[in-house]
């Protein structure tokens, strides 16, 4: 080959490598950071690696750009006595990228690029992170255009092909593209130059003739095969560009993507041909960057968000909380900047690398909710240590035993745990580093605020992958024991990446996180970020006066937290007629939200450009579905109030639900046969990038909860709620699980039921249980009245109620009312209730049958 690289240099500025394939020279480019995620680029016939450079250019900021010339193409070898199949091809990607050693990826494909591409793909679908698809098949079709088809003829495709270089040619003369001012000479010299022999030409030759048409043509098994597996990647994150003037790949076979993956985002572009990448690239680059952008591959570490957000505004105010007040009342505000905060956080970090605390270090973290707990947690993510996080609303007990189950190897925490330590030396054995944040007293250790003098420098994080464990989560739930929820880093990306786009987040917003983890995202996503003043763990106590006055003060514009908080401070607001006119979202989950707080925060509090949302998820999966409060008054409210449940809206984007067939035993394997018709009450499966896998050391509780997707290796999580989806796509819920009553006539499910109930004026809520075991239990409604109703009442309000019941089918077969004084919530949300507390006090009060 004559052809020189250099002679192009403006349009190919690279330095490609090479690789040793069985003694023949394979040439590949590798831009971009080695610790960056990895993006691979496959191309086709008559092309190479020339085709991507500018979306190699483009995107080599941010990712390692991959892309081969397969063994005949480009500046790789061209062997004359050589095997140019479609399988030759696929074992060649192989041995590349078992060199290059990569964890994950994201893959595109262009042309001959998709079957190769794929053919790897189906035998490798875990390394897969997200897939792009520019105008090329993948699975068997007999569609073939003249101008190809003649060239397969011997003779004539020997002296077309190899001697004349017509197939290259003619593809830049306008059969591949509609831009052909586009073609410089340095272009055409670009596409060209490789192939300028009749030598140089032998793999275009070679694929024309490998296109597999029928069951004689020797590749013809192979693309069946991958075909076959196409099947595997039905939920995986798809980008498909289009060129709509392909004369080759046209319409069908766009068709052919699109109704095996309706998941994939779909860019069609009709001033395009063939060569969509050349026509179109001002389009797809960002497009590319957005889609990427949502799906980490290969190193990720959640401290990198703070790092990057400090160099790209050092001097904007990250944390803001309150710290008094002046002679005048007012609020004394100290700040810090991201800069600062990111200068703590490497302090910290270099503290804590010096006394052993290192990559996988599980770290018990306990300290109030605020600026510390913010620099901590990024500190430990720095130094890749796995901080384990407790909700102390949980009780003494639970939490002790929560300790036991993470076993923890250091502690940092705040004087009064290290106090509670002591008392409880048995339920703390595994911890062998101790860290006090404030004063250290007897119990020796090391000191948070000695750790970090003389740091002054940058602290270098610690590389992780998204397969690394992040944390350990100990939420309180509401039924059973607390479980360790084990999150990685690329969950954690994940998320950050999925809330900012849901809900429009950039870093000219301001967030009152009243959930202290929320802040971390915050942090992450940009925003500034104001410590309430109220207590975390009791947010119906909250102080609404404290609450509004934060919020003006700071011109706050995001927020998430409890119902319970806004039930106040709604109320609050309307009988003392304020208006929060910065706050542009409100978000509340971690218990059922009422239509009262949406009407009073969308109708009298925020501004008329202002939106409330009620994000669904847990623990383990966060966020799944999301509805705003404006669809849920104009149009599910009422279908609420009749028994048909919550809607708690449609799947965020990278998220899947179904509804599978109720059991209480674990199931192992996905199968599509678990699935229930739309609109039929089941079970709520859930998978997507922020779907843990398992539970921390408690494989009985990971097989109850999570089914394995052996064909795609995707984990799906069983939320232990039920519910339905509607022939829009939106889900409903109708309770836990745990919680529906089976009764001879059939099953009953808590929030359907209590709705009809909870219409009544005297009633505050109300709890449906059932008494005795299932199939055979009998239902029983338990109503908590309004603080203004009269007790002397109850007899005509039981009256009432059971004449509500008796109007809908789905409650008619409840004939018992009990009054409790007050229900056994959590102590979180005040809304959580404890049926089974209820059912037990039931059972005491209802003699059985």
């Amino acid at each position: 080959m004559n052809f020189k690289p250099d002679t192009i240099k403006s349009e190919y500025p690279f330095t490609p490598k090479t690789l040793d394939i069985d003694g023949f020279k394979l040439s590949y480019l590798d831009e971009g950071s080695p610790g960056a995620p990895a993006l691979v680029l496959v191309h086709g016939n008559p092309t190479w690696s020339f085709y991507y450079r500018k979306l190699v250019v483009s995107l080599k900021d941010r990712y390692r750009v991959i892309v081969p010339d397969h063994i005949g193409c480009g500046l790789s070898g061209k062997p004359q006595d050589y095997n140019y199949t479609l399988d030759t091809h696929i074992e060649n990607l192989t041995k590349l990228l078992d060199h290059l050693e990569l964890d994950t990826f994201s893959m595109g494909v262009h042309d001959w690029g998709g079957a190769i591409g794929f053919g790897y793909a189906v035998t490798h679908p875990g390394k897969i992170k997200s897939l792009i698809v520019f105008n090329t098949a993948a699975f068997v079709s007999a569609r073939i255009p003249f101008r190809i088809k003649i060239c397969r003829i011997p003779l004539f495709g020997d002296i077309a092909v190899r001697g004349l270089n017509a197939f290259s040619k003619t593809a830049l003369m306008g059969m591949a593209t509609e831009k052909k001012d586009r073609f410089t000479k340095e272009v055409k010299a670009g596409y060209l130059g490789p192939y300028g022999t009749w030598r140089d030409r032998i793999a275009i030759h070679r694929f024309v003739q490998d296109i597999p048409l029928g069951p004689k043509d020797k590749s013809y098994e192979t693309l069946k095969k991958i075909e076959e597996g196409l099947a595997l990647f039905k939920e995986s994150p798809m980008m498909i560009f289009w060129g709509m003037r392909d004369f080759c790949f046209d319409s069908v076979f766009l068709e052919g993507w699109t109704s095996r993956f309706p998941q994939a985002s779909v860019h069609r572009f009709e001033d395009a041909g063939h060569y969509v990448v050349e026509d179109a690239y001002e389009k797809i680059v960002p497009a590319m960057r957005e889609f990427l952008e949502e799906r980490p591959s290969g190193s990720c570490n959640i401290a990198l968000y703070l790092v990057e957000n400090a160099k790209k505004n050092p001097d904007k105010t990250a944390v803001t909380y309150p710290s008094g007040r002046d002679e005048n009342g007012k609020v004394i505000y100290i700040t810090w900047t991201f800069g600062q905060l990111n200068n703590e956080c490497d302090r910290y970090a270099k503290g804590f690398q010096n006394i052993g605390i290192k990559k996988g270090t599980r770290v018990l973290l306990m300290v109030q909710p605020g600026f510390e707990f913010i620099a901590l947690c990024f500190a430990l993510f720095k130094t890749g240590a796995v901080p384990v996080l407790i909700d102390p609303g949980m009780g003494k007990s639970s939490l002790l035993d929560c300790v036991v189950k993470a076993e923890p190897e250091a502690m940092v925490a705040i004087p009064k745990a290290h106090f509670a330590r002591l008392l409880y030396r048995s339920k703390f054995q595994s911890i062998k580093t101790f860290v006090t944040v404030g004063r250290r007293w007897l119990w020796g250790g090391h000191s948070a605020e000695k750790l970090k003098r003389g740091f002054d420098g940058p602290f270098e994080t610690v590389e992780t992958k998204s397969g690394d464990p992040s944390a350990i989560l100990f939420t309180t739930g509401s039924t059973g024991p607390p479980k360790g929820v084990l999150y990685e880093h690329g969950m954690f990306d994940a998320q950050v990446r999925m809330i900012r786009k849901q809900y429009g987040v950039d870093d000219t917003d301001v967030d009152l996180p009243a959930f202290p983890l929320f802040a971390l995202f915050s942090i992450a996503m940009g925003m500034g970020v104001v410590i309430p003043d109220m207590d975390p763990t009791r947010p119906a106590s909250v102080d609404p006066e404290k609450i509004v006055e934060e919020i003006n003060d700071n011109s706050v514009t995001f927020t998430f937290g409890s119902p319970a908080i806004w039930s106040k401070v709604s109320l609050h607001c309307v009988e003392q007629d304020i208006k929060l006119p910065t706050l542009k979202r409100v978000l509340m989950a971690g218990a059922p939200v009422s239509a009262e707080i949406h009407e009073r925060l969308l109708n009298h509090v925020l501004a008329d450009d202002a939106f409330t949302f009620t994000p669904f998820g847990a623990t383990e999966s966060l966020p799944v579905c999301d509805i705003d409060g404006h669809e849920v008054l104009e149009k599910t409210v009422e279908m609420t109030n009749k028994g048909m449940g919550t809607c708690v809206g449609r799947p965020l984007k990278g998220m899947s639900v179904k509804i599978i067939k109720i059991s209480d035993d674990p199931i192992a394997e996905w199968s599509d046969s678990l699935k229930v018709p739309t609109g039929e009450i089941g079970e709520i499966a859930v998978s997507g990038p922020v779907v843990t896998k398992q539970y921390f050391h408690d494989e009985a509780k990971t097989r109850m909860a999570k089914i394995i997707d052996h064909k795609t290796g995707a984990v799906i999580h069983r939320m232990g709620d039920v519910g339905y989806l509607d022939g829009e796509g939106r889900l409903w819920f109708c309770g836990r699980k745990n919680h529906r009553v089976v009764t001879p006539g059939g099953t009953l499910y808590t929030i359907q039921c209590e709705a009809i109930f909870n219409l009544h004026p005297d009633v505050f809520r109300t709890a449906l249980v059932g008494l005795n075991d299932a199939p055979n239990q009998r239902p029983v409604i338990i109503a908590e009245l309004n603080k203004d109703a009269n007790a002397k009442d109850e007899a005509r309000i039981s009256k009432e109620l059971l004449e509500l019941g008796a109007k809908n089918p789905l409650t008619d077969s409840i004939h018992d009312v009990l009054f409790h004084p007050q229900f056994p919530t959590d102590i979180r949300h005040n809304a959580k209730i404890f049926r089974e507390k209820l059912k037990d006090w039931a059972q005491s009060r209802i003699p059985p049958d």
